[in-house]
């Protein structure tokens, strides 16, 4: 008969072993689509796990060179915030792949939009809706998309920003689209918002991308910027109602019919915008995907550097607020061919605003192997007609820098800052060191290789130096470099489908994980960075940092109210003195690429002891020297009216205070970001349950949960399940915790109120493969209903086409007779570890059944 296996609560499913697929597509017009026979990978190319080790001790055995603090970690804690987002691609991207800008992705951004004082998290998506997700307060986030009404669903988003576009202290949204109009929504309170696209003028219909606030004329209104891409689709819908890409999308650079003019929208008060593009002489018509602004010749009024991803990049320099003046080719003799992430940096500390641009087209030139991944182009592979003149071109990365007389050098290559495939960039000081590093989404998807992101330490203006496995950015969690992509019918509708040459039956096409887009907050409030990304057709990834744990983390927070100037402060730059030392940022709001990085501003200072002084050159042209009330690890709240300072607590006493205030007033259900730590402290200690009130129920649950979570980690299963009870006795909707207590019972033979459980967090959140393996698993192994244990199976496949839960749904088919179809689940399983001998057990009681006698 077939073997079964014990089943266990809450074991971690290993990653699935990578299966290789033939690349058959036929591109167009870049050689890496079109010529990129074995793109996945060159069978001359070691395999992913190995160059990825090999990666790793190279960084390792060179950290010896780096200088600049490395000893500390990140590691991705997305399963226990409680975030459930997953991008959705459109069928260009994946089913019916062909070279088109959807492959792009999506950006991410981050604001406190209902005023509690901590970062909420909006991810836009092309196919379902767009979420928003609050910050609880203790580690966890709930989704808040309905209740906010910023879902815009099937709207094809590209892009989002987060502004304060009426001066009234709420964090307003703005989404860019794919040809469904753009939204601009306005905050009315505690998070909630109001769509006045079209009242406001800014529900441009076209291919829109990334987005800018600025105050362009300084009158103290945020204006907007928005980049336009260029046509790349038809008037064709595809599933889901996307418009489906033109086949030589990438090609449009050729065809001045299909330019898009990028937008500036003046905003005239009173929720109205007016185009004024034209009137300023800003007509950019490149293949723009984003743009970064800054005060680079030191007049106070914003200049403008507008990326082009196919050709010449852009710069704006601002004119009194009256007009833009391009002066490109004074300011920047060479810029990079397909620039794609922007971010404005003083890399050395001499003062200077420097600048980094991220250029990903140019490795679709050619298809190279991990080997090359940190060199440049040494020579393209286009023709002259491709690259429209791009003799003036860098294809690769660019670091200018700054020479104070006006011009920018670029210098990127004795720098260190070139990797593979790249998107967006993050800047911020990872390490707390005073010196700013960046952080590099990369990686293609189906069908190519899988790219790793790149984290550059910045070794004290010297140099910067690769650190990503140093920091355990890299491998990723359980090292997985691929995932399903998508399921074809090789025998019926998808028989014609280039991945079903020789094969019938289902099969599941896998793909390369890859990042887009990030963004740099510090989420839990321990005073260092962490990294938020968001991935391209998969789950976010939460890199959380524990350099606060590893050392003494030095910092100084800075938040703008702005009065003349516009209210966020957007335009300021900010210098803090320390320890002989001048730490120089630009407050524009960006994060590289279609994102947007949290406010306050943050300072890492090193070793120094205190901060002398800081100053702030307000967009209105107004200077503010503040040389004492500075307080080390502290949030610095600058008004710029009456030049008012607030100075709260060293932060982890703020939190505190702050989290028991919250305790004390919570009312009707609407302060969910009560401190989790002092009421885990305060039940660990068996006083008195303060929180068990109906107003603080929730965050009660949560820490009869956390307890749970310890108790079980410590072995001691009783106190796990009574916490665990107790948590989904006061809040009903902790999916997590019903889902413990469904292993726990079955572990405990309580097979009803196992799958009681497994059933209500399965209702709750229906994306967790490994629960709806385990309810699968309990149906089938204890004699219950083989629909339900099929049913389930089915979906946890579906969502992740893991050996263990192939093996579940095999049992379950065999155990209902559907020999057929179990014999193709357990076979799929041992394609993923062919040496698996229970596996090889299960599969020759299966041929048994069939009459078929053994499996060779």
């Amino acid at each position: 008969m077939y073997q079964t296996r014990t089943h266990r609560a809450g074991a971690e499913a290993r990653s699935a072993t990578a299966c290789v697929l033939a690349f058959a597509v036929s591109m167009a017009l870049l050689p890496c689509w079109g010529q990129a026979s074995g793109a996945r990978g060159d069978p001359s190319w070691p395999t992913p796990e190995d160059w990825l080790r090999a990666r790793q001790r190279e960084q390792r055995n060179g950290a010896e060179n780096l200088s600049a603090f490395h000893d500390f970690a990140f590691s991705d804690g997305i399963r226990d915030t409680g975030i459930t987002f997953r991008h959705r691609i459109v069928d260009d991207g994946g089913r019916h792949l062909k070279p088109v800008h959807y492959d792009h992705g999506n950006g991410v951004s981050v604001a406190d939009v209902d005023g509690d004082g901590l970062t909420d998290i909006y991810f836009p998506t092309q196919m379902g809706a767009n979420q928003l997700w609050r910050n609880l307060g203790d580690g966890s986030f709930e989704n808040f998309t309905e209740e906010a009404g910023v879902g815009l669903e099937d709207r094809i988003s590209v892009a989002a920003s987060f502004a304060d576009i009426d001066n009234d202290g709420d964090a307003d949204l703005f989404v860019t689209t794919v040809k469904m109009g753009n939204a601009l929504f306005e905050n009315t309170g505690r998070g909630r918002f109001r769509d006045i696209s079209k009242q406001a003028g800014v529900d441009h219909v076209g291919h829109s991308s990334g987005s800018v606030f600025l105050d362009y004329n300084r009158d103290g209104l945020l204006d907007l910027f928005v980049t336009n891409i260029g046509v790349y689709t038809t008037a064709d819908r595809g599933r889901g109602g996307y418009y489906i890409g033109l086949n030589d999308a990438f090609a449009g650079h050729h065809y001045p019919e299909r330019y898009e003019t990028s937008i500036l929208y003046q905003n005239m008060g009173e929720a109205r915008f007016r185009d004024v593009s034209r009137e300023v002489g800003l007509v950019d018509d490149s293949w723009s995907g984003d743009a970064a602004f800054a005060d680079l010749n030191g007049d106070r009024f914003p200049d403008l550097y507008v990326l082009n991803m196919q050709g010449d990049d852009h710069y704006y320099e601002g004119v009194a607020g009256e007009r833009f003046l391009d002066r490109t080719s004074e300011r920047f003799p060479n810029t990079s061919w397909g620039a794609m992430g922007i971010g404005f940096l003083d890399y050395n500390l001499d003062g200077q605003l420097d600048l980094f641009i991220t250029d990903m087209h140019s490795d679709m030139s050619e298809n190279l192997g991990p080997e090359l991944a940190l060199e440049k182009i040494k020579h393209m592979v286009w023709e002259d007609d491709v690259l429209q003149d791009g003799t003036n071109n860098i294809f690769g990365n660019a670091l200018y820098e700054n020479g104070g007389d006006g011009r920018f050098v670029e210098r990127s290559d004795e720098l260190g800052v070139e990797n593979y495939w790249p998107w967006g960039v993050s800047v911020g000081d990872l390490n707390a060191d005073g010196y700013e590093d960046l952080f590099i989404t990369a990686s293609m998807n189906y069908p190519f290789r899988y790219g790793i992101d790149s984290v550059l330490l910045n070794d004290h203006g010297s140099r910067f130096y690769d650190g990503e496995f140093l920091l355990e950015v890299e491998p990723r969690e359980g090292g997985r470099t691929e995932r399903d992509w998508f399921r074809l019918d090789c025998s019926r509708e998808d028989a014609n489908h280039p991945e079903c040459e020789g094969k019938t039956g289902i099969v599941m096409v896998r793909g390369a994980v890859g990042s887009r887009s990030s963004v740099l907050l510090d989420v839990d409030l321990d005073g260092d960075l962490d990294i938020v990304t968001t991935e391209f057709n998969d789950r976010p990834q939460f890199l959380l940092s524990d350099l606060s744990e590893r050392r003494d983390v030095r910092f100084i927070k800075i938040r703008l109210v702005g009065c003349a100037s516009n209210r966020d402060g957007l335009g300021a730059v900010i210098r803090v003195y320390a320890n002989g030392l001048t730490y120089t940022r630009t407050h524009d709001g960006k994060s590289g690429y279609l994102s947007q990085s949290s406010l306050p501003m943050y300072f890492g200072l090193g070793d120094a002891e205190k901060v002398d002084r800081v100053e702030i050159s307000w967009p209105s042209g107004e200077d503010l020297v503040i040389d004492r009330g500075i307080e080390m690890n502290a949030l610095l709240t600058v008004r710029e009216c009456g030049a008012e300072l607030g100075v709260e607590a060293p932060d982890a006493q703020a939190r505190n205070a702050r989290r028991l205030a919250r305790a004390v007033v919570a009312y009707e259900g609407r302060q969910f970001d009560v401190a989790i730590e002092q009421h885990v402290e305060a039940l660990a200690e068996d006083a008195p349950d303060v929180a068990g009130l109906h107003r603080l129920a929730r965050v009660a649950g949560r820490a009869h949960a956390e307890l749970g979570r310890r108790a079980l980690s410590a072995g001691d299963t009783p106190s796990a399940r009574d916490r665990y009870e107790r948590a989904t006795g006061l809040d009903a909707y902790l999916a997590a915790a019903h889902a413990v207590l469904g292993g726990l019972y079955g572990d405990g033979g309580e097979i009803e109120r196992g799958i009681a459980s497994y059933e209500r967090a399965v209702s709750l959140d229906p994306t967790r493969a490994r629960v709806r393996n385990n309810l699968a698993w309990l149906y089938a192994s204890t004699g219950g209903s083989l629909d339900r244990a099929i049913e389930h199976a089915t979906r946890a496949v579906a969502i992740d086409a893991h050996h263990v839960h192939l093996d579940t749904l095999a049992l379950a088919l065999y155990l209902k007779g559907d020999l057929a179809d179990a014999e193709t689940a357990i076979l799929r399983a041992l394609e993923a570890v062919p040496e698996d001998a229970e596996y090889k057990a299960r599969l020759a009681d299966i041929l048994s059944a069939r009459g078929e006698g053994e499996h060779e």
